[in-house]
């Protein structure tokens, strides 16, 4: 777009996109990195019986006895210590409503977001933290939509 001969009055603007355009680009690249290790790394850990030998402390970062703690409780403030395996980097879900439903996320660096709508903690573990999964990415996806209006 830069090259149109149309551009004119837009090459500013269009500058600007294209900077952050690119910015969201290296960073899409850089998290599916990650996760392409970490997933590597998982299944190395879970699966190796003896790598759990060598590296203990390395292998509890993976182990089962954590899932069943979160799928044994169903009280938020028991699965919040754990929130950061399951989900990326959300560490803190906000809590209304006599802690009966989750309002928000925030990240370890204290980055919040709203859930657009609320999500109810009235069933099993498994249950509502899914629904709260498929919450976090309807509002991403609309939070992203309304900032890429605005700009």
């Amino acid at each position: 777009m830069l090259f149109s001969k149309y551009i004119g009055i837009f090459k500013n603007p269009v500058k600007t996109w294209e900077k952050q355009l690119n910015t969201i680009a290296e960073r899409l690249k850089l998290w599916f990195l990650v996760q392409r290790k970490w997933m590597y790394l998982e299944s190395i850990f879970v699966g190796a019986d003896n790598i759990r030998l060598k590296l203990p402390e390395e292998a509890k970062k993976f182990d089962d006895d954590e899932l069943i703690s979160i799928m044994g409780s169903s009280n938020p403030s028991s699965i919040e210590p754990h929130l950061l395996k399951v989900f990326d980097n959300v560490k803190h879900l906000g809590l209304g409503h006599g802690k009966k439903i989750v309002v928000n996320m925030e990240s370890s660096e204290k980055e919040s977001f709203h859930l657009v709508c609320s999500v109810a903690i009235d069933n099993s573990v498994e249950l509502w933290m899914t629904k709260v999964e498929e919450e976090m990415k309807q509002s991403l996806c609309s939070i992203t939509k309304e900032a890429i209006l605005i700009c």
